[in-house]
């Protein structure tokens, strides 16, 4: 499996669709950038049975963080979050109850307001999977404005993750 994207930059593998994106309705443009994004090297199970983007269930390599079930399902997915607290998630890694995301989670704080609503869109638009993933456990983060790491703090207000 390929490696999330981690950060707003491109990648190479860009199909014709997702490069005229901007051209098609929200759904397609919030699927172009789920694919850009790699979004499924994360949240999609090695069992296309599961369900597209339902999560996983064995965690990210030396880590406790279970990639979420990202589909429309209301008690194990994306299904009751408002868009405006999924957007929240992608660009500040803040769960539903503005609780942090795993650090794993990259922060997409670059992302447009067009992109962020599309990718929404096109996340409640999918099948609802109910697919119950284990609760991440997350080492604490550093805090910020600790002095051995102040060069670290202002490259993370840049970076996504």
């Amino acid at each position: 499996m390929a490696a999330c994207v981690t950060g707003d930059g491109s990648t190479a593998n860009v199909s014709e669709a997702d490069a005229n994106a901007d051209e098609l309705d929200p759904i397609a443009r919030g699927a172009a950038s789920v694919r850009s994004r790699a979004c499924d090297s994360c949240h999609q199970s090695p069992d296309p049975n599961d369900g597209v983007l339902s999560g996983q269930t064995t965690p990210r390599l030396g880590t406790l963080a279970y990639p979420a079930n990202l589909t429309p399902d209301v008690e194990t997915g994306l299904g009751a979050w408002p868009d405006d607290k999924i957007v929240r998630a992608m660009r500040l890694g803040v769960d539903v109850h503005d609780g942090p995301l795993c650090a794993q989670m990259p922060r997409f704080n670059r992302m447009t307001d067009e992109e962020a609503y599309s990718v929404a869109a096109y996340l409640k638009s999918l099948p609802a999977v109910h697919r119950i993933i284990p609760a991440s456990t997350c080492p604490p983060l550093k805090p910020r404005g600790d002095a051995s790491d102040a060069s670290d703090a202002s490259d993370a207000s840049d970076a996504d993750g």
